[in-house]
């Protein structure tokens, strides 16, 4: 996205509406304790810095720590005077917070224990757990510690072939459904800055989601939770009826990471922050210059603060991105049943699970190119290998899956293709590689 200096001012409407203070209200500050000091039009309008909005941001959360208006107006004055910015300790103490989690060999022993239920499709054992598991420790601990990382440790249990697809999701709807009753147990928000979170198309991973929910909600904040697999009709009408201050999309693949474009593009010229994350953007870091907006980070347990520093940002009209799109790409779209029809053929021999490799990869070609870069792809290809050969397939399955794949795409296209049948190409060799030195080993 291009950068942009942001606005210089905003008018008194703008204040009110960021921060939710009474106009009446705010003029009583400026007169009686000098809080803002704003600057005026040629028409004597009142014109806020960021600086001023983030003054009064301050002021309310002092009142809302208890202090009357008098007090934490005295309180910034005396620490300015002390040479102390009272809004820039508070940036930084937000930026350094961790949710706080607690470590060791007690939580060990509750997740091993959730994990073990789990695969076992103990319902009962499995809740019994987590309930124990509540009542010694903070909830964000129970739910980094014990169910986010018992879910990682399932999936690299599934990666190694050493549980089941069925034991994995099983899993997580036992989590997806106590992240809702938590979120349910919430109070009301106290705090005005509202938050919408959502999934693009075909996303259907929950959890982060859930959780980020869970915990704006702890610290206050209005959430609005769209769910997964947000459609794209409608997307802007909704946006703009809520009219949120930050906007959430969240992504884990290279097919929702374009989808995730595509909503974050619906809302071209409306005036709102847009964030956004995912396991995507931390395995392809490059994939974050094509996507509008701010970029959450790769640390869930810091989620919260750097949401919070994002809210102090200015506000902006989003610019879409549309990054250049190939002239071959409408002729691959156009071919791609008999694409897929020929490699078919080819591999009727092969086993099933290379079933799911042809239906998806046009669709991860087309979000790739859509994204920019045909070599995002790439990233994927050795965790695919390491799928395989962990499933015990032939090393050299999917090398031959690209070549075949590479020839339907040469033999239904032509010339045309080149710059398709050459990425396929180079993936094949890429692969042939993690196979020789795997047979080194």
């Amino acid at each position: 996205m291009p950068s942009r200096k942001p606005p210089l001012y905003y008018n008194l409407g703008a204040i009110t509406r960021e921060t939710g203070l009474h106009p009446d209200t705010l003029r009583a500050w400026e007169r009686r304790y000098d809080l803002p000091q704003p600057t005026r039009s040629e028409g004597g309008q009142r014109l806020y810095s960021q600086r001023d909005l983030e003054i009064v941001r301050w002021l309310i959360k002092q009142q809302e720590a208890g202090l009357r208006i008098s007090q934490a107006a005295e309180l910034f004055q005396t620490q300015i005077e002390a040479g102390i910015d009272p809004i820039e300790e508070e940036r930084k103490a937000n930026l350094n917070a961790l949710t706080p989690v607690v470590e060791g060999e007690n939580v060990a022993a509750y997740r091993n224990a959730w994990i073990e239920a789990s695969m076992r499709f103990d319902n009962m054992q499995a809740d019994q757990v987590l309930t124990e598991a509540f009542s010694m420790f903070p909830p964000e601990t129970v739910c980094f510690e014990i169910l986010f990382g018992g879910l990682s440790e399932l999936g690299a249990k599934w990666y190694e072939g050493q549980a089941t697809v069925q034991q994995e999701h099983y899993a997580s709807a036992l989590v997806i459904r106590r992240l809702n009753a938590l979120i349910a147990g919430t109070p009301q928000p106290n705090r005005t800055e509202k938050i919408v979170i959502a999934a693009p198309p075909e996303e259907d991973h929950m959890m982060a989601s859930l959780l980020m929910t869970f915990l704006l909600r702890r610290r206050g904040y209005d959430v609005v939770y769209l769910g997964a697999d947000v459609p794209l009709e409608n997307f802007r009408t909704t946006i703009e009826e809520l009219d949120p201050h930050l906007v959430i999309l969240t992504a884990h693949l290279l097919l929702t990471a374009a989808s995730l474009l595509d909503l974050a593009n619906e809302l071209e010229g409306i005036q709102t922050r847009l964030a956004y994350g995912g396991p995507i953007f931390h395995r392809i870091p490059e994939l974050r210059k094509n996507i509008p907006g701010s970029y959450l980070g790769d640390d869930l347990k810091k989620v919260v603060a750097v949401i919070e520093e994002i809210l102090r940002s200015p506000v902006e009209e989003l610019e879409p991105v549309h990054p250049d799109l190939p002239a071959y790409l409408e002729q691959l779209r156009t071919n791609m049943p008999l694409i897929e029809s020929r490699v078919n053929q080819a591999l009727e021999n092969y086993p099933v699970i290379l079933s799911a490799p042809n239906h998806y990869i046009s669709r991860y070609i087309f979000a790739a190119i859509r994204l920019g870069d045909i070599d995002y792809l790439m990233s994927d290809l050795e965790w695919v290998y390491g799928l395989l050969t962990n499933f015990k397939m032939p090393g050299d399955m999917l090398t031959n899956f690209l070549e075949t794949y590479a020839g339907a795409i040469e033999s239904a296209m032509g010339p045309s293709a080149g710059p398709l049948v050459e990425w396929l190409h180079e993936g094949a060799r890429e692969v042939a590689d993690f196979n020789g030195a795997a047979e080194r080993k």
